[in-house]
């Protein structure tokens, strides 16, 4: 079992009959993110998400964890 991950040459955008791709899905435009810009905004979504969904718990000795609430 695992991730089953395109190579580069089977990536839409690697395609040149995909050069208007915002076109192909429909949508107005597309934009692309660094490295470092994907790792920021999941660094975000996680830490939003241990604020919203997220609550404290503990047992008899004290020790805690966090634990997601149900959705």
């Amino acid at each position: 079992m695992g991730i089953n991950i395109p190579t580069k040459e089977e990536l839409i955008a690697n395609k040149p009959e995909f050069q208007d791709i915002a076109g192909y899905i429909g949508a107005d435009s597309v934009q692309t993110l660094t490295v470092e810009g994907l790792v920021s905004a999941v660094q975000e979504g996680i830490t939003s998400l241990q604020k919203d969904k997220m609550i404290s718990s503990s047992n008899k000795s004290g020790e805690e964890w966090a634990t997601a609430l149900p959705a």
